[in-house]
């Protein structure tokens, strides 16, 4: 395997919404299910982590202009499972 062993990652969920990634990023892991996470907004990653646990929220702009986007991402062969489990979560 030349791929330096890394897993071919499928986008399984994509949302807007912290609480519904936090609680698919939970299923996932009472089923070990092996996931990554991408975070992408306006705000960078640092900033948004920071301020998620100095007062519980992230950042999120007036109007929402900076609109945040949760995916995750879940090997081929663990698609299928997470799929389900997302369905059932949603």
């Amino acid at each position: 395997d030349k791929g330096g062993g890394r897993m071919n990652m499928t986008l399984a969920a994509q949302e807007d919404s912290l609480d519904q990634i936090l609680q698919l990023k939970y299923q996932l892991d009472e089923k070990g299910i092996p996931y990554r996470e991408k975070i992408r907004s306006g705000s960078s990653l640092r900033d948004f982590g920071a301020l998620l646990f100095i007062t519980g929220q992230g950042s999120y702009g007036t109007n929402g202009e900076r609109q945040t986007i949760y995916e995750l991402f879940v090997s081929k062969e663990d698609y299928e499972r997470a799929q389900q489990l997302i369905r059932s979560c949603s």
